[in-house]
């Protein structure tokens, strides 16, 4: 937990923002799953290039959305530069062109599944399903599950 402190801190200072991204769908798989977190560096445009997997901001039906997603093709004309991506598990490219100020960065470190337990907190905010009870059964939840590695930690 220290270390992503670090690291968020220090990705602060090299204007990427929050450093992490949480991949919200299966359009990346087999290579990203639902609920990975992948972590981002600063990307610079002479060094973008096909096949590199990217986190960008994308307004899709009329909300701004995180998207995790390849670089498909790179159209360069004049000063301009516009990106078509698209999903690894998806039949075709995105029917939008990506501007590089709407890129947040390239994906250098996948941490597996983690991030779980945000989505299904977030959906539970959204839909306005969320009780004092559901977060007590969740913190309960991951009390037990806690307990259980401790003492297959401490059996070793």
């Amino acid at each position: 937990m220290i270390c992503l402190l670090i690291y968020y801190l220090i990705s602060s200072k090299m204007g990427i923002g929050t450093p992490w991204a949480v991949v919200g769908s299966y359009s990346m798989v087999p290579v990203l799953d639902i609920g990975d977190i992948v972590l981002l560096r600063p990307y610079n445009l002479s060094t973008l290039h096909v096949g590199q997997v990217i986190v960008y901001v994308a307004e899709v039906y009329g909300e701004k959305i995180e998207i995790v997603h390849r670089i498909y093709r790179i159209y360069r004309y004049d000063e301009n530069i516009l990106i078509r991506t698209k999903g690894d598990a998806n039949p075709v490219p995105d029917p939008w062109l990506v501007k590089p100020s709407q890129i947040r960065g390239v994906v250098y470190l996948v941490i597996p599944h983690i991030g779980l337990i945000g989505l299904v907190l977030r959906d539970l905010f959204i839909r306005g399903r969320v009780s004092v009870l559901t977060l007590l059964m969740l913190g309960l939840f991951y009390i037990f599950i806690t307990y259980l590695l401790c003492r297959v930690v401490e059996e070793r």
